[in-house]
């Protein structure tokens, strides 16, 4: 079951399929055109225990208390103005997700090809619209592109706000100690960052890099993981590698 993404105008965006760096309600979200009900399986027995555990609606031996669970997260729909259409168990989902750090496959069982996957945005759960359809991510998404790499599927995003380039001289020491060479002692040896906030989805993430990016406000950019870490960006025809 979980969740459709779509866009303010109710176009269908993609589907949430992992958490994102164990942040509480952030999420990565495939940008494909197949629906939730088509490629998200999941184990409601799992999901309704950890639900109950949250909700003080155990039983005394340790199961699940169904009515009390049901009254809870009933409660709690109410207080968030959760659609009226939704059944127990989306809501139950929802309620999971928009507070969960737990990896999505403990609980979801995701069936989506590689190939049927444009690219991935973020989605902050909590500041997302609710709707009967899903969650709507009401952002401009004007930096949405076609992979650029072969290097697996990437974030998309763009800047937001001005990136600030700094350079700094390092001594002798501080220059060996990060790989420099003997030929660059003498304070010939320069740091280059960039920091900067990169939009993607309805998310903001702060960027620190190790090299001069001279990057403009609203810029689209794509960023490529590899074991969780950035490895690549593509901004502007120019790849930069960590």
């Amino acid at each position: 079951m979980a969740f459709n993404i779509v866009d303010r105008e109710g176009r269908h965006l993609g589907v949430i399929v992992e958490t994102y760096e164990k942040l509480e309600g952030v999420y990565l979200v495939a940008l494909t055109p197949q629906k939730a009900k088509e490629v998200i399986g999941v184990n409601f027995d799992r999901l309704r225990k950890v639900m109950a555990n949250r909700k003080d609606a155990s039983s005394i031996f340790g199961g699940v208390n169904e009515y009390l669970l049901e009254e809870a997260v009933e409660e709690r729909a109410q207080e968030l103005s959760l659609p009226e259409d939704w059944s127990f168990e989306k809501k139950m989902q929802y309620l999971f997700l928009r507070s969960s750090t737990h990896l999505m496959k403990e609980f979801f069982k995701v069936g989506i090809y590689e190939d049927q996957i444009k690219g991935f945005i973020l989605l902050e759960i909590k500041a997302a619209e609710v709707v009967s359809e899903g969650l709507v991510i009401d952002d401009r998404l004007d930096y949405l592109q076609e992979p650029a790499l072969m290097d697996g599927l990437p974030l998309l995003g763009k800047t937001v706000g001005y990136p600030v380039i700094s350079t700094d001289v390092m001594g002798d020491v501080e220059g060996l100690l990060l790989g420099g060479s003997l030929s660059d002692l003498g304070g010939r040896n320069h740091v280059h960052r960039t920091d900067l906030n990169v939009l993607s989805g309805n998310c903001t993430k702060e960027l620190s890099l190790p090299f001069n990016m001279p990057l403009k406000d609203n810029t689209p950019l794509q960023l490529y993981y590899e074991k969780n870490h950035i490895r690549k960006i593509f901004v502007d025809g120019v790849i930069y590698r960590l």
